[in-house]
This record gives structure tokens, C-alpha cells and sequence, in this order.
């Protein structure tokens, strides 16, 4: 990830603002090291992360757009997941479930949706559903309390 020919446009470089902004806060969730992962994301368009829950995460984005999907209501899981039990691929649960009259009834009171921009940071609670869609090519930074 480190241009030769550009070294101000290399990796580190692009996204070291936004990794400082993302743990600006040392006495914060994310102060031990030890209790974080930190993952590298990077993808073609309509690519992304069926939807899927975890600890405190924030994740900043360097290059490209994302799609988020956020959804609190536990009962409703089946809304996430195909006839076989499995997540859906966010592509084909945005074709196929969302635009649904079932699953719109519920998201409208359940779920949220925005789009994430170069240099925004994106926080996702512990616990709360969430799926992921790049629009473009898209590369971003998380970091995970574990």
C-alpha cells in the first residue's frame, strides 16, 4: 500500500488523520491496545459485510462510499437472512428482501440507513445488527473493542 512514485499519497499517509480521529479519545474505550482489533477493508463496488453484530467499533473511511444498514429489533432476524438460515449478501438482501412490504413495514421502525463519506467515521454500538455495501471501490479502517 505504499506508492513509490506519491509517498504523500501512500496508505499510512492518507489514513493517519483519520485513524487519529477515530481513537482521538486515549481514556476512551479503545485506550488499551491490547482490547482492540484493528482490520483493513477494502473492496469492489457492491461488495460489503452481510449483516452481522459485535463489540464497540468505529471504522473510518479513506477512499470510495459506504452504504450502512442498521437494525436494533432482535425478534426480527429473520428479515437478515435467507429461506437456508444464512445471512443474505448485503447485494442480494438489498435486491431482493429490502424492497419487500414485510421488511419495510419493520425497517421503518427498526432499522436506519446512511451513507458514509471520505474522511467520516462511522460508530456501531455493541450489539446493534449492521450491514455494509461499498459504492465504488471503497477502503477503510476499523477498529473492534474485543
Amino acid at each position: 500500500f505504499y506508492n513509490v512514485s506519491r509517498p504523500d499519497r501512500s496508505l499510512p499517509t492518507l489514513l493517519e488523520p483519520l485513524w487519529r480521529q477515530a481513537i482521538a479519545h486515549r481514556d476512551g474505550p479503545f485506550a488499551k491496545p491490547d482490547e482492540a482489533v484493528e482490520r483493513l477493508a477494502l473492496g469492489p463496488n457492491g461488495s460489503g459485510l452481510v449483516f452481522h453484530q459485535h463489540e464497540l467499533a468505529l471504522n473510518a473511511l479513506a477512499a470510495g462510499a459506504k452504504r450502512w444498514f442498521v437494525f436494533e429489533h432482535k425478534n426480527a432476524a429473520y428479515l437478515l437472512r435467507a429461506k437456508n438460515g444464512r445471512p443474505y449478501a448485503m447485494r442480494d438482501w438489498l435486491s431482493i428482501h429490502y424492497p419487500r412490504e414485510a421488511t419495510q413495514k419493520v425497517w421503518e421502525q427498526h432499522g436506519w440507513e446512511c451513507t458514509q463519506r471520505v474522511g467520516e467515521v462511522v460508530a456501531v454500538p455493541k450489539g446493534l445488527m449492521h450491514g455494509v455495501v461499498n459504492i465504488g471501490e471503497a477502503l477503510a479502517v476499523a477498529i473492534t473493542q474485543v
